[in-house]
């Protein structure tokens, strides 16, 4: 992809994976990925619900990210018990709410920044939770 065709040029960790959102109008970024403090936070919602394989990887949440008594499980069988729920470089700019989250697999929360209160209690991990690099500001 290059700039200018009209899709998200967010980098992913995998270099083989690509966004495949519109650009917001002006930006190289789509909604998710944008840190433009003026973006729609009901635009952003409506992305939002069309993710379905938990890969949140470098999200700006614009408000507070409502997760709590999430679940975040697989419904493919072969992948039970290994499915990752990856929040790697997030940027959660209010609230992140995971109260009461069950995660399947392994949740991969690192790199990511939390501006606003974090909650995670009664949340539970299947596997196991990544906050390497995570910062709590």
């Amino acid at each position: 992809m290059t700039e200018g065709d009209g899709r998200c040029q967010y980098k992913y960790e995998v270099a083989s994976k690509h966004c495949s959102h519109p650009a917001l109008p002006g930006e190289t970024l789509c909604i998710l990925h944008s840190s433009n403090p003026q973006k729609d936070p009901k635009l952003f919602l409506k992305w939002l619900n069309y993710n379905t394989y938990f890969d949140f990887e470098g999200y700006v949440f614009p408000g507070v990210a409502h997760f709590s008594f999430q679940s975040f499980e697989s419904e493919d069988p072969e992948l039970e018990g290994h499915a990752t729920t990856n929040f790697r470089d997030a940027h959660f700019l209010k609230r992140a709410e995971f109260t009461g989250a069950v995660f399947d697999g392994h949740a991969a929360f690192g790199g990511a920044h939390f501006f606003g209160e974090a909650l995670f209690d009664r949340t539970s991990f299947g596997t196991q939770a990544d906050y390497a690099g995570a910062e709590f500001h």
